[in-house]
């Protein structure tokens, strides 16, 4: 009899222990998301950054850069949002952010979604290149050239528009969009289209 009562109480013991230490964990993970959702990082004085949408492993699923200003540029190194390139699924570029960076998305592998507002006038060269899962792009009316190898590796877009005031598609920009089947041309003003800008596309219109 006593032997069962001592079993019995060691079970509930830990089940008690389990049951408080879930709890824990998940009261963890929520203080930890919440911590990092509204942790802001400065790139300069004008651009900062932030993460949302925090998961259970404390891995950061959108990206959001905002201010007034163009993005700095990192010459020869990588922007600090780099570490959680294989995490990232959504990025929002806010308005009031005048340009976006060279490589500043490089081999984002899981990025789906972008936000790009029209207060953007200009995208680094390869800013979104080998983003192998990018499903659609709406590009900025302000923008006026696409630069080499912005798009290119970018393999699941299906379509793009590209803005009236575009006079310029430079050389490899969509290079290797090979689901890339329809283009359409807003305007008139477009002049060049440079080498293999399209190379690889696997176009139907």
């Amino acid at each position: 009899m006593k032997k069962k009562l001592l079993t019995r109480i060691s079970k509930i013991f830990v089940s008690s222990v389990f049951v408080a230490s879930v709890a824990f964990s998940a009261l963890g993970v929520d203080v930890f998301a919440e911590r990092k959702k509204t942790e802001t990082h400065e790139l300069n004085d004008d651009i900062s950054y932030t993460y949302k949408d925090v998961d259970m492993n404390g891995k950061f699923d959108t990206l959001i850069i905002f201010g007034d200003g163009p993005m700095p540029e990192y010459s020869g190194t990588v922007y600090p949002w780099n570490s959680e390139r294989h995490n990232i699924k959504e990025v929002i570029i806010e308005d009031g952010v005048k340009s976006i960076g060279e490589a500043a998305f490089y081999q984002f592998e899981y990025l789906r979604d972008v936000t790009i507002p029209d207060s953007v006038r200009f995208i680094g060269e390869g800013a979104f290149y080998k983003c192998g899962r990018l499903e659609s792009v709406i590009l900025p009316k302000s923008i006026r050239s696409i630069e080499s190898n912005t798009f290119g590796g970018c393999y699941t877009i299906k379509s793009i528009t590209i803005p009236a005031n575009v006079t310029e598609i430079k050389g490899s920009a969509f290079i290797y969009c090979s689901d890339l089947e329809t283009i359409k041309f807003l305007g008139d003003d477009l002049e060049i289209i440079g080498m293999m800008a399209f190379g690889g596309c696997g176009f139907k219109e």
